[in-house]
This record gives C-alpha cells, structure tokens and sequence, in this order.
C-alpha cells in the first residue's frame, strides 16, 4: 500500500527521569502497600508494589523512533495498524506540550482515545485534508488526568 504522508516519530514523549523521581516513586509505593496493609488489604498492597515496579522500568525505557505513514486504509505506525474503520474521528492537537499529534476516536470503549506524534517537518494542512477523506473531524481532547501526567513527565 503506497503512503499518502508518512514521518519518522517517536511512539511516545518520553521524559529523562531523575534519581529523585525513583525515589519518590519507591516511597509512595512503599507507603500505600504498608497502609494497604495496615487497613487488611494484602493483595491491594501488593498490587501497588508490583505497579510501581512496572512503572519504574518502563518509565526508564527510551520509546524507539518509528515509521508512521497515513495510507487509504489507515495509519501505520511501525509494525502496527490502524484501520480507519477502528475509528469514529480525527482531531490534530498542533498545540500540545510535547508538539503535534493525531488524536482518534476509537470504536472502541475500552481505549476511547489514541495518540499519534506527528513530526514538526509534517503540513498539518495537507494532513487535516489528507485524513478528512476517510474520517469526521471533530474536536477532541485528551482526559484531565492525562493532561495531568504529561505535565509530570511520567
């Protein structure tokens, strides 16, 4: 299938932690497992311990630079695709913190919204119109507690 745009990007923002921030992260973590505990809750505790773990080693990961092309059957980013009939809509964010990027409304409730990064070398003019053949622009927003975690790197 012949790409319509493509760009190389990210798959996600990623944000250099320092030693402090793991540090925090322990503690926390540390401290809601021996309250989950305190109050009888062992599996809870031992929950928050093996989310923390999880977040700390993904937190570390640096997210590879991918291939992302737009073709008349959907956006490939990487080995993955995604069909444009998985989704409702399209917005294109040329305003957020970490640069522009693809939001699609998903189908699907269990994932209702998914991230795109576009590249700043990318019109986002040709793009709007090249994806506006095959979905409904309309506005989209990111949740607050999303919004949230970007601000605080993780």
């Amino acid at each position: 299938m012949e790409p319509l745009i493509a760009w190389r990007a990210r798959e996600h923002h990623h944000t250099e932690k320092s030693v402090d921030w793991y540090w925090i992260l322990g503690i926390v973590a540390v401290c809601g497992a021996v309250l989950a505990i305190y109050f009888g809750n062992i599996l809870f505790g031992i929950f928050i311990v093996v989310a923390a773990l999880a977040l700390g080693l993904f937190a570390g990961r640096v997210p590879n630079e991918v291939e992302v092309a737009i073709t008349s059957r959907g956006i490939i980013m990487g080995k993955f695709e995604y069909p444009f009939q998985n989704y409702r809509s399209f917005w294109i964010e040329d305003d957020h913190m970490h640069g522009p990027r693809i939001l699609l409304h998903s189908r699907k409730t269990l994932l209702p919204l998914f991230s795109i990064p576009v590249s700043e070398e990318v019109d986002l003019a040709e793009l709007r119109d090249i994806i506006n053949d095959y979905l409904d622009e309309e506005f989209l927003r990111e949740s607050a507690i999303h919004r949230l975690f970007d601000r605080l790197g993780i």
